[in-house]
C-alpha cells in the first residue's frame, strides 16, 4: 500500500468522522427541548422526593411503633383470657357454678326452649345452598386469606385468624361439591361456569377433576364380553362425547387455559386405565384380532386427544407413550 493510498483512507476516515459529529449535533439539536423537560422533570422529581423523606420517616416509625403496640396489647388480651378459659374448661356441664361466674340456665320456665352456645367458628357441616351466594363469600374468602398470610408475619393476633379461615373454607368447600353433583348431570352453562370459578378461587381445581372424572367417566367405563372390543369402544366414545367431553367443552372458555388442559388430560388418563385393565386387549397369539383391537383402540384414542385439545401436548403424556409401546406392532405390520 503506498502513501497515496494511506492519504485517501485517512482523508475517508476524517469525512466519516465529520460526518458523525454533524449527525449527533443535529440529533441533539433536534430534541433539545425534550431533553430539558425531562431534566426539568428529573430536577423536580428529586425536589419532591427531598421533601417527602422526612414524612416517610414519620409514617414508617408510626407503623412500628402501631406493630409494638399491637402485639403488646394482644399479649395483655392473652394474659387476661387464659385464666377465663382454665375455668371454662374446669366446669363440667352437671357441676355448681364458680364463685363470681354465672352459669347460663340450661331451662327457661313456661317450657321455654333451651338456650344453645353460640360456636364462634362454621361447622364443616354447613352449607351454602345458594350458588350466586358462594361465589360471593369465596371472593371474600380469598381476599381474606390473602391478608392473614400477608399480615400474620407482623402481627400476631392476625395469624389466630388462620383457624376460622380454615373452617370457613371447608364449609365452602362442601358446599361447592353439593353444588356441582346435580350440575354434572343437568349441565347448565351458567351455573357449571360459576361453580368452576368457585373451585379455581379455592384453589381447589383437583377436586373438581376428580369429581367429574368419578361422576362423568367411571360409571361410563363398563365392561362386556359378550360383543367385540371395536363395537365397545365405538359405543364408549359416543358416552364419552355426549358425557365428559361435552362438559370439557363447556368448561374451557370459563377458565384458565392449564386448568382446562388438567381436565382433559385426567379425562384420558382415566379412559387409558380402563383400556389396559381390558382382558386380552393386546391379543399378541391372535393377529386378526389384534388388529381389529389395535384399530379400534388408536380411533378411539386418536378422537379423544382431538376433541379435547390435547393434540399438541400427547407426546409429553407418559402414560400415553407406555400405553402405545404395549401393542408389539413391528412384528404384525412388517
Amino acid at each position: 500500500m503506498d502513501d497515496q493510498e494511506l492519504r485517501r483512507i485517512k482523508a475517508e476516515l476524517v469525512r466519516k468522522r465529520t460526518d458523525a459529529h454533524a449527525g449527533i449535533t443535529q440529533i441533539i439539536s433536534a430534541q433539545y427541548e425534550k431533553l430539558q423537560e425531562v431534566i426539568s422533570s428529573l430536577d423536580a422529581m428529586s425536589e419532591w422526593m427531598t421533601r417527602v423523606e422526612e414524612p416517610l420517616g414519620a409514617v414508617q416509625a408510626g407503623a412500628k411503633k402501631l406493630a409494638t403496640t399491637s402485639t403488646e396489647k394482644h399479649d395483655a388480651f392473652e394474659a387476661k383470657v387464659r385464666p377465663l378459659e382454665r375455668v371454662r374448661h374446669q366446669q363440667s356441664p352437671g357441676s355448681s357454678t364458680q364463685p363470681g361466674i354465672e352459669r347460663p340456665s340450661t331451662t327457661s320456665g313456661g317450657g321455654g326452649k333451651t338456650p344453645r352456645r353460640q360456636d364462634s367458628h362454621p361447622s364443616a357441616g354447613t352449607a351454602i345452598t345458594d350458588l350466586a351466594k358462594l361465589e360471593h363469600v369465596v371472593l371474600l374468602l380469598a381476599l381474606a386469606t390473602a391478608a392473614v398470610q400477608h399480615g400474620s408475619k407482623s402481627f400476631p393476633f392476625i395469624a389466630a385468624l388462620d383457624v376460622r379461615v380454615r373452617a370457613v373454607t371447608a364449609v365452602c368447600q362442601t358446599s361447592a361439591r353439593a353444588l356441582l353433583m346435580p350440575l354434572l348431570r343437568d349441565r347448565n352453562h351458567d351455573r357449571l361456569a360459576a361453580c368452576a370459578r368457585v373451585y379455581l378461587h379455592l384453589n381447589a381445581w383437583s377436586q373438581l377433576v376428580v369429581l367429574v372424572v368419578a361422576a362423568a367417566v367411571d360409571p361410563l367405563l363398563t365392561r362386556r364380553n359378550d360383543v367385540p372390543l371395536a363395537t365397545v369402544l365405538d359405543d364408549l366414545w359416543t358416552r364419552l362425547e355426549n358425557g365428559p367431553v361435552a362438559l370439557a367443552k363447556i368448561l374451557e372458555p370459563h377458565v384458565p387455559r392449564d386448568q382446562a388442559l388438567i381436565l382433559s388430560t385426567h379425562i384420558l388418563l382415566r379412559v387409558l386405565e380402563y383400556l389396559s385393565g381390558t382382558p386380552s386387549i393386546f391379543s399378541p397369539a391372535v393377529p386378526s384380532t389384534f388388529h381389529r383391537n389395535y384399530t379400534a383402540t388408536t380411533t378411539l384414542l386418536r378422537r379423544l386427544v382431538g376433541v379435547l385439545g390435547l393434540a399438541h401436548v400427547a407426546d409429553a403424556i407418559p402414560e400415553l407413550a407406555s400405553f402405545l409401546r404395549k401393542w408389539p406392532v413391528e412384528v404384525y405390520f412388517r
